[in-house]
C-alpha cells in the first residue's frame, strides 16, 4: 500500500453488525453502521467513524504509517451509547462524540474535542507523547451529564476546558495543568494537577466555577490558582502544593512549596439555605489573594478549618451574617470565628 493511501476507503453497514470482526492492514477513510454491537474493529487510522446506534465493539488503531501531526482517528461519532469499549489509538484523536460512555476505557496521545450528550462513566488515559510544548492534551471536554464516581481520567498534558453537569463522589481528573473547569452542579470528586511544565510566574488552574455544592473533594494543585468559586465547600480542601504535618489536623502546619498563590476564593451560598457556606474545609497556599465567604460553620467539634498560609493573606471577609468577620492584616493571627480561623504560620 501506497504511503498516504486508503487500504478501505468507504465501508457501510446500513443495518447492525453483530460481532463484527474487521481486521484492516492499513487505513481507513469512511466507515459507518446502525449500529455496532459486540466484536472489534483494526485498523492503522481512520478518517472518520459513524455509528447511528450504540457502539460495543472495541475498537484498536495502531498509527502504522500516520505523519507526525496528523490525527489517528479524526472523527468518532457515536449517536448511541459507546457500551464496554476498549477505544485503543495509538495516537492523536480529533473528535470523540457519543451519546454516554458507559465503562470500557479510551487511551490515545491526545483528544481535541470530547462531547457526551449524558453521562460519562468510563476510564480515559490520554499519554501526551508527541504533543508540542505549549500545546494541549486535551483541548475541551463538554459533558452534559455527570462524570460517574469510579471514572478515572489521566491526563498526561495540559487540559483547555473541561466542562460537566457534576463529578460524583470516587471520580477523579488528573492533569499537569486545567485552564477551567465548569461544573454547572455539584463536584464530589477529586482534581490533582501536578504543575509539570508550568512556568513559575504561570497559572497551573485557571478558573474554577461550579454552580453548585462542593463536598468530600479534594483539590491539590502543585502551582498557582487563579480564580475558584463555588456555591457551598463542605468537607473539603484546596491545597496548593501544601502538605500537613498532621493529615487529621492540617490547621496545625505542614510543609508549604515557596511561591503558590491562590488570587481569588469564593463561596456564595445556596439561594435560600440556612446551612454554613463555608464548613469544615481548609485552603492552603504560601500566599492567598482574596476570599469571600457568605456564611461559615462557627462551630465544628473543636476541629480547627479554615484559611491556612505561609507568607500573606491579602484580604478574608465572611458577609452574613453582618458584621461578620473581616481579615484585620494588621493584627496576629489566628482571627476568626469559633472554629473557623484565618492563620499565618
Amino acid at each position: 500500500m501506497a504511503a498516504g493511501k486508503l487500504a478501505l476507503t468507504t465501508a457501510t453497514i446500513n443495518g447492525t453488525a453483530d460481532s463484527l470482526v474487521m481486521n484492516v492492514n492499513g487505513a481507513i477513510g469512511t466507515l459507518k453502521a446502525g449500529a455496532i454491537l459486540d466484536g472489534s474493529i483494526t485498523a492503522a487510522s481512520m478518517t472518520t467513524l459513524t455509528v447511528l446506534g450504540d457502539l460495543d465493539a472495541d475498537v484498536t488503531l495502531t498509527g502504522q504509517g500516520v505523519a507526525a501531526g496528523k490525527l489517528t482517528l479524526g472523527t468518532a461519532a457515536v449517536s448511541g451509547a459507546i457500551n464496554d469499549a476498549t477505544i485503543d489509538v495509538n495516537g492523536s484523536i480529533g473528535t470523540l462524540k457519543a451519546k454516554t460512555i458507559l465503562g470500557g476505557f479510551t487511551s490515545a496521545t491526545s483528544l481535541t474535542t470530547l462531547t457526551v450528550l449524558g453521562d460519562l462513566d468510563t476510564d480515559i488515559a490520554l499519554t501526551g507523547k508527541g504533543v508540542a510544548k505549549g500545546k494541549l492534551t486535551l483541548t475541551t471536554a463538554a459533558i452534559s451529564g455527570a462524570v460517574a464516581g469510579d471514572d478515572i481520567l489521566n491526563i498526561a498534558g495540559a487540559v483547555g476546558t473541561f466542562r460537566a453537569k457534576s463529578f460524583v463522589a470516587g471520580s477523579r481528573l488528573t492533569a499537569d495543568s486545567l485552564a477551567s473547569l465548569i461544573v454547572s452542579g455539584n463536584f464530589s470528586g477529586d482534581l490533582t494537577l501536578t504543575g509539570r511544565n508550568v512556568a513559575a510566574n504561570k497559572l497551573t488552574l485557571t478558573t474554577v466555577s461550579i454552580g453548585g455544592t462542593v463536598t468530600g473533594s479534594h483539590f491539590n494543585v502543585n502551582g498557582n490558582v487563579g480564580t475558584f468559586t463555588a456555591k457551598t465547600f463542605a468537607d473539603s480542601d484546596l491545597l496548593l502544593g501544601y502538605t500537613p504535618n498532621n493529615a487529621q489536623d492540617p490547621m496545625a502546619g505542614g510543609v508549604f512549596s515557596p511561591g503558590f498563590k491562590i488570587t481569588t476564593f469564593s463561596v456564595t451560598g445556596l439561594t435560600g439555605s440556612v446551612a454554613p457556606a463555608f464548613a469544615n474545609s481548609v485552603v492552603a497556599a504560601d500566599t492567598i489573594g482574596t476570599v469571600t465567604l457568605k456564611s461559615v460553620q462557627s462551630a465544628n467539634n473543636g476541629r480547627k478549618f479554615g484559611l491556612l498560609a505561609h507568607t500573606a493573606i491579602t484580604g478574608a471577609k465572611v458577609t452574613t451574617p453582618a458584621p461578620a468577620f473581616t481579615y484585620n492584616k494588621k493584627l496576629p493571627t489566628p482571627q476568626g470565628i469559633g472554629d473557623f480561623e484565618v492563620k499565618i504560620v
